[in-house]
């Protein structure tokens, strides 16, 4: 059986199964493809896999076209580390 609270610190919130899957596989170096309709938890996923990356000591660069996206990940990692996630992420407006 596998500790608890070592998987807490893998995935400290509730994810459905794709999310959980999604996260691991960033974490084993893969890249998953996010995407599907509203409401679908793309956000939260997203946020969960820079969130992980993170505490595993990486850097992550995030990027999306529209610049409420970023925002919303950004929201949603504040929530996830409690902190305001301004001190630590950047948000960049830029155009290619």
């Amino acid at each position: 059986p596998r500790d608890p609270e070592a998987t807490n610190r893998e995935n400290p919130c509730d994810t459905a199964a794709s999310q959980t899957l999604a996260i691991h596989d960033a974490r084993k170096g893969r890249d998953p493809v996010i995407q599907g309709p509203p409401g679908t938890g793309k956000s939260q996923t997203i946020a969960y896999i820079i969130g992980s990356a993170v505490a595993d000591g990486k850097t992550v660069l995030f990027v999306a076209e529209k610049m409420a996206a970023l925002e919303v990940v950004k929201r949603r990692l504040e929530c996830w580390v409690g902190t305001p996630a301004s001190s630590s992420i950047a948000i960049r407006r830029t155009s290619v």
